[in-house]
């Protein structure tokens, strides 16, 4: 009589199969997310003792719960607001060119005679007599109270060959206007 295989025996070695496949699963088979920081374990009974175990092997033992230690936790509130201003800045460059603006108010009219330019008068002197040295001042006074604007000169030469030259052209007072010439 041929002696069979026993069926006890075969589901039993198939469950220790299987199992084995589970733990190489479960150990090392697979990839599992990676997790930052690390895992500490506190027992159950008595939580609140403060004792902390880390763990060698990434589990708990039955009778403790396990905390990973440096997750990332949800964002704090807004801080207050920094120090003093910090300096100004550099300036930034010069904006484009508005539009033109509109005509400005009319001035007033101004007075005629002697606050004003309107009414002058050229006056022109009469020739002087030559002096001592060899120079020629004449005054020219305005008329009727009017004050000076300006002066000038005009020199005529009888001979060519003479040098003639100003040497002073200012006013006197503000209605006398002074030229000084001479020969050199």
């Amino acid at each position: 009589m041929t002696r069979g295989v026993n069926r006890r025996i075969v589901k039993l070695a198939a469950l220790i199969a299987l199992g084995s496949v589970c733990a190489a699963l479960a150990i090392g088979g697979g990839t599992a997310p990676a997790q930052t920081g690390f895992l500490a374990c506190a027992k159950v009974k008595n939580p609140g003792k403060g004792l902390l175990r880390m763990s060698t092997t990434g589990t708990c033992r039955g009778n403790e719960r396990g905390v990973l230690i440096n997750q990332t936790g949800p964002q704090g509130q807004p801080g207050t607001p920094g120090g003093p201003q910090g300096p100004q800045g550099i300036q930034g460059p010069p904006g484009i060119q508005g539009p033109p603006g509109g005509n400005g108010a009319n001035g007033t009219n101004g007075t005629n005679g002697v606050n004003g330019v309107s009414g002058y008068v050229i006056t022109t002197p009469a020739t002087s007599s030559a002096q001592s040295d060899n120079s020629e001042t004449q005054d020219v006074t305005c008329p009727g109270g009017r004050s000076v604007l300006g002066g000038g000169y005009r020199i005529a030469r009888t001979d060519p060959s003479d040098k003639v030259v100003a040497t002073e052209s200012y006013p006197v007072s503000s209605t006398t206007w002074r030229v000084t010439a001479e020969l050199i």
